[in-house]
């Protein structure tokens, strides 16, 4: 596309140096012929700019869906943490649920067994 993009320009310029050297030739008339080689070369200028605006435009895509997918690699590395982060603290709750049962069990076995010492 580079290339493409550099033979445009060379060709731009190659059409602006053909329409100076047609208007700056002093004394003499434009003739018809000069006149429509002038429009010749403009033509020339305007499709090659039109080209270069739509590479423009499709290096501009080209960014925007990179950065997408960019962004979106980047949701799913985030995501994919959060669900560690998720799996070890569903695991640090079921161990306190144990210890809080297991607890639970001997403070329940201290009570009943000093309730009737009292």
């Amino acid at each position: 596309m580079e290339g493409n993009a550099a033979e445009k320009v060379k060709g731009m310029m190659q059409s602006l140096q053909t329409i100076l050297k047609i208007t700056q030739q002093e004394g003499k008339d434009l003739g018809g012929r000069k006149i429509m080689q002038v429009d010749v070369e403009a033509a020339k200028i305007s499709a090659a700019a039109e080209s270069l605006l739509r590479i423009v435009e499709s290096l501009k895509e080209t960014a925007l869906l990179e950065d997408a997918k960019e962004a979106n690699r980047n949701v799913q590395r985030i995501e994919n943490k959060l669900r560690t982060m998720e799996t070890r603290v569903d695991e640090e709750f079921q161990g306190l649920r144990e210890d809080i049962g297991k607890m639970m069990v001997e403070l329940e076995t201290k009570y009943y067994t000093t309730k009737g010492l009292v």
